[in-house]
């Protein structure tokens, strides 16, 4: 379990002035693993730092170690399936499209750069905006774009409650990745993980 326990002080040096001096100091108190790296991001491939299958109830840490203006990570919770199916053509099937929009980025062995869902046929079927490559694929592992988390400029940083075992189900997996950078800046990572009693 984490606590965060944020302290606001308010100071006047002076008892008629407009000047207010205003500061936030925290302390963390942790119970439980905590893994720490640095991620190398890149400006067009998604970087998987966090895997929901290794993580139970989390806080994360995030923060871009640039002081480049324009370095700026984009953080997304991309999910993964591994039951698709595809050979040559737009048509993927899979176990379940439940979780799967329109719009959704794809990614994996055999998909052209930049595809897209174009359509959800059924509940077993989708759409891909472009043809698959490089023969027939059973069971692939394909990569999902969800909803972007937050945007990190130089020198952000973010810290939230990650609920990675809520997030598994049945073939699907949400992680936490870095989808994209401008520049190359690093990302650093720490996780809380819950302690188990």
């Amino acid at each position: 379990m984490a606590t965060l326990t944020p302290t606001l002080t308010l100071a006047s040096s002076d008892l008629n002035g407009d000047v207010l001096n205003l500061s936030v100091s925290d302390s963390l108190s942790i119970l439980g693993q905590v893994t720490t790296k640095q991620v190398a991001t890149s400006t067009s491939t998604p970087v998987v730092f966090a895997t929901a299958a290794n993580y139970t109830k989390s806080y994360v840490y995030l923060k871009n170690l640039s002081s480049t203006t324009a370095e700026i990570i984009t953080i997304e919770a991309p999910s993964q399936d591994a039951t698709c199916d595809y050979n040559d053509d737009p048509t993927i099937t899979m176990d379940s499209t439940a979780a799967i929009r329109f719009g959704m980025t794809v990614s994996g062995t055999g998909i052209p750069e930049g595809a897209t869902v174009a359509s959800v046929t059924n509940t077993t079927t989708f759409e891909l905006s472009a043809s698959t490559t490089g023969g027939s694929v059973t069971n692939g592992t394909l990569t999902f774009g969800t909803d972007e988390y937050m945007k990190l400029g130089p020198g952000e940083f973010a810290f939230f409650p990650w609920m990675a075992s809520e997030a598994t189900a049945t073939s699907q997996d949400t992680s936490l990745a870095a989808i994209s950078a401008s520049g190359t800046p690093t990302l650093e990572v720490r996780i809380y993980q819950e302690a188990v009693a």
